[in-house]
C-alpha cells in the first residue's frame, strides 16, 4: 500500500473495512462493532510499503483475495494470504514477497507460493493467527512528477494523536509554504490540508505544491527534502498529477475559476525553515 502517503494505521483499517463491504466480503449490514472485529491487528513497514493485517478467521482472509487490484492513490494493492508460516512477521514475510515478486507471479498464485518458502522461516513455534499481507507492486517513490506533498510539518504524527491547525497557524503555514518553495519554480496550486479537509492520503498540516512543471518540483524535492520546520523534519514525495487533481483537490478547488480560499492571505518575507 502507498504508506510513503504518511497513510496511519486508523485510515487503512476504516479503507479497507470499507472495501470489505463494497466487495462483499462482509455484510452492510453488520454493527460497527461487529465490523471492528473482523480486523483484529495491522502492522505496518512504511520501508517496503508492506501492510499485515490479522483477520478474523481463515475463511475471512480467503475471501480478502477479492480485495486484490484494488488502485489507491494511483498505486495497485496486491493481496496475498499467509496461514502456513510458522514465523510470521514482516522481515521474512518481505523476504518471501520478493521471492514471489522475482518469480512475477500473481497475487492469487502467490499465495499458494509461499507455502513453499516454509523453508526460509526457522521459528519451530507455529502460529495461529490468519495473516493478510496487502502490498503495492511498485514500494518506491520512483517517478517524478510536477506535484510535491510536504510531510512532517506540524511534528508529531501517529495513530493516536490528531494534529490542529487552528486559521491562525493555517495562514502561517501556508505564508512559508509559499516563501520556501517558490523560489524554486513557478506555483500552479499550493494546497494545505485543514481540519475537516482530511482524507486517505491527505492529513491535516499535509501541503501539496503543483509547479508548472516538473522541474521546479524536483528542484524543490531536491534541496527540501529533510529540512526542519520549527524544528520538525519535514519529509517530501513526488504525487502523480492524476492522484492530486482526482483524489486529494477539494471538490470546490478542483474549478480554476473559483474563488481561492487562500487569495486574501498576505506573504511576507519571514519563515519559519
Amino acid at each position: 500500500m502507498p504508506l510513503n502517503y504518511n497513510l496511519k494505521k486508523k485510515q487503512i483499517k476504516k479503507y479497507i473495512l470499507n472495501q470489505m463491504i463494497e466487495k462483499g466480503v462482509v455484510s452492510s449490514k453488520l454493527s460497527n462493532e461487529e465490523l471492528q472485529k473482523k480486523i483484529e491487528d495491522i502492522e505496518l513497514n512504511k520501508d517496503t510499503n508492506i501492510v499485515l493485517l490479522t483477520m478474523e478467521n481463515l475463511d475471512l482472509a480467503k475471501n480478502m483475495i477479492l480485495l486484490d487490484g484494488l488502485i489507491l492513490l494511483g498505486q495497485t494493492i496486491r493481496v496475498s494470504l499467509y496461514s502456513e508460516v510458522k514465523d510470521v512477521s514482516l522481515d521474512n514475510l518481505q523476504k518471501a514477497s520478493a521471492m514471489a515478486n522475482s518469480a512475477n507471479v500473481t497475487a492469487k498464485s502467490a499465495a499458494i507460493s509461499f507455502a513453499a518458502f516454509e523453508s526460509i522461516f526457522r521459528s519451530n513455534v507455529g502460529k495461529k493467527d490468519i495473516i493478510l499481507n496487502v502490498e503495492q507492486e511498485n514500494t518506491r517513490n520512483k517517478d517524478t512528477s510536477n506535484v510535491i506533498k510536504i510531510m512532517g510539518l506540524l511534528g508529531r504524527e501517529d495513530d493516536n494523536y490528531e494534529n490542529k491547525l487552528d486559521e491562525k497557524k493555517y495562514k502561517e503555514l501556508y505564508n512559508d509554504m509559499n516563501e520556501a518553495f517558490s523560489q524554486y519554480g513557478k506555483i500552479q496550486k499550493l494546497l494545505v490540508i485543514g481540519e475537516k479537509e482530511e482524507k486517505l492520503g491527505a492529513e491535516i498540516g499535509s501541503v501539496f505544491i503543483q509547479y508548472s512543471n516538473v522541474k521546479g518540483a524536483e528542484n524543490a524535492y531536491q534541496n527540501m527534502s529533510n529540512k526542519k520546520y520549527n524544528g520538525n523534519e519535514i519529509s517530501i514525495i513526488f504525487v502523480p498529477l492524476y492522484v492530486f487533481i482526482n483524489e486529494i483537490v477539494l471538490k470546490e478547488d478542483k474549478d480554476d475559476n473559483e474563488k481561492d480560499k487562500n487569495q486574501d492571505i498576505n506573504f511576507d518575507n519571514n519563515t519559519n525553515f
